[in-house]
């Protein structure tokens, strides 16, 4: 692509000569990127897009080789932070600039990295670190933030997280912070409700799955309630928020920060928070008897993972390892539940094209959906409806493919962040070997899950799910959990993003890109297979 001269001029800020290890350079300031280049050396020039540069800061501090760049970075920022805290207030003993700037680290992590320039005689320092900070605070990024810290969430590190990692690279960008650690369950959705939160650019969660969703719970109903719109009314067109939400994964699975970032990694998550990258993300919204139950974001099931996670409240005491252990008591049990399943088609269910999609960054799929109005989503196909009965293990509605430490390809590896779609996975009766063969495809993916006959996959706008309750297989519309004795009518529960819905008969309705977050999606992972990773010598001819 070629630039004209007008444009190069328009863009033009600085140019100046430093030095930096031993060499003389030029270094470039436009508007677009930070360049340099080594004089007298051709083919030399590194160029830093605006859009990854975190901050310039001055600094006197002696070099020290043996120090790593990210241990001298982290000893020193809070202390830069405290003598410029405001916009052109540079200390004048300063006799160098560092540049910190975001690096893409493989397919999906971020890293800080930080270049020195020292100044040559007739180079101003004080113009070059204002003029870098005009053009930052310019760019659209998040100036104030407001954190939530769950301080319980997964191994109890999130409070270390976010002192460690997180507030030093908010200061450095010069972003203003108000921390809230969480004292209690609905801590944060009784400070949403009280708070304005139209005067932050953003609503960040320090924590795992749980914490996501009840930010986003509580996000999602308070908008809805300021622009009147009836929550309960599942075919109401809903408003999206204005602010965007983030994550910073400090809990057990983190599917979700898995799939809105691309990674577990707490620094690359909050590089991405700095760097303003948003991307829309479904949600799906969970309704029984005329009334709104929860917004689901991540993975909805009845049966199996509902019980899972109905007999680990009683261990809590177990820790992280309660999932482990229900999940093992219960397929020893495998119970059936009966029920039927009503699905919105209007994907062909025999094609496996949708299935061999993968979301990532500037996702086509999601692109093109997103341009749709939501009411004219579904006008340019043909929909009808399916009704599927039987008995089930499971039945599973992936709202994004649910990536984690336990399935590095997720539970659905086709599905998308924002395509207005979600995909239900029902596993009908089959001998306990038979459901350890689905589960074990699903953690490690060295076969297609679904291949097996007694599994199947739809992608759906809208379902709904009725249990049997009689012996004469009629379906309980309308089931209302412990209000109608749920435990003497056999059945289940469903699990919400890791929370309890005692409401067997439900309505999901999927709302395409409801909700903005921090991220960039993701991709998978090329990794090695289940037998390569246990018996390295093992290779398959």
């Amino acid at each position: 692509m070629s630039v004209s001269g007008d444009s190069l001029e328009q863009s033009f800020v600085l140019s100046g000569i430093f030095t930096t290890n031993n060499d003389r350079i030029t270094l470039t300031l436009t508007r677009e990127s930070v360049s340099w280049d080594i004089q007298n050396a051709p083919k030399s020039q590194t160029t830093i897009p605006i859009s990854h540069l975190i901050a310039a800061t001055p600094c006197d501090c002696p070099e020290n080789k043996k120090t790593k760049p990210l241990q001298c970075y982290y000893c020193r920022v809070l202390e830069l932070h405290k003598s410029y805290s405001l916009p052109g207030s540079f200390p004048m003993h300063a006799r160098y600039m560092k540049l910190h700037f975001a690096v893409p680290s493989g397919k999906h992590m971020w890293r800080l990295k930080s270049q020195v320039f020292y100044p040559t005689e007739g180079t101003s320092l004080k113009k070059w670190l204002q003029s870098i900070q005009d053009i930052i605070s310019d760019l659209n990024r998040p100036k104030r933030l407001l954190i939530f810290v769950n301080p319980c969430g997964g191994k109890k590190k999130g409070v270390k997280i976010f002192e460690t990692k997180v507030l030093p690279l908010l200061h450095l960008a010069r972003i203003e912070v108000h921390s809230v650690v969480t004292q209690r369950a609905n801590h944060a959705k009784e400070m949403i409700e009280d708070v304005d939160i139209l005067k932050y650019d953003g609503i960040i969660c320090v924590g795992g799955d749980g914490m996501f969703s009840e930010v986003l719970n509580s996000v999602l109903l308070k908008t809805q309630k300021d622009k009147d719109i009836d929550s309960n009314d599942i075919y109401n067109t809903l408003m999206i928020p204005r602010i965007p939400l983030g994550i910073v994964p400090a809990g057990s699975t983190n599917a979700a920060a898995n799939c809105i970032t691309g990674s577990s990694d707490p620094l690359s998550s909050t590089l991405l928070i700095i760097m303003g990258t948003y991307t829309g993300i479904d949600v799906c919204g969970v309704y029984s008897a005329g009334r709104l139950l929860r917004y689901a974001v991540t993975f909805l099931s009845y049966g199996y993972f509902g019980d899972v996670i109905r007999d680990s409240e009683k261990l809590r005491w177990m820790g992280p390892k309660r999932y482990d252990f229900s999940g093992f008591k219960n397929i020893l049990r495998r119970k059936l539940y009966e029920g039927e399943l009503q699905l919105q088609i209007d994907v062909p269910t025999n094609s496996t094209s949708w299935r061999n999609e993968q979301c990532g960054v500037n996702c086509e799929t999601c692109s093109k959906a997103s341009q749709l109005p939501q009411d004219d989503q579904n006008s340019s196909r043909k929909i009808k409806w399916l009704s599927v009965r039987g008995r089930f293990i499971t039945v599973n509605s992936a709202i994004m493919s649910c990536t984690c430490a336990m399935s590095y390809k997720g539970i659905s590896p086709s599905q998308h962040l924002g395509n207005g779609y979600c995909d239900v996975i029902t596993v009908s009766s089959c001998s306990r070997l038979n459901y350890l063969r689905y589960l074990f495809r699903t953690s490690y993916h060295n076969s297609d899950p679904f291949d097996l006959s007694f599994v199947q996959v739809y992608r759906v706008r809208e379902f709904k799910f009725n249990p049997f309750v009689s012996d004469d297989k009629t379906p309980a519309t309308g089931c209302r959990g412990i209000e109608d004795n749920w435990q003497e009518l056999s059945t289940s529960i469903w699990n919400c993003d890791g929370e309890i819905l005692n409401e067997p008969s439900v309505t999901a309705k999927v709302h395409c890109q409801l909700i903005n977050v921090f991220g960039q999606g993701y991709v998978n992972r090329k990794v090695k297979s289940i037998w390569s990773q246990c018996f390295p010598f093992f290779k398959k001819s």
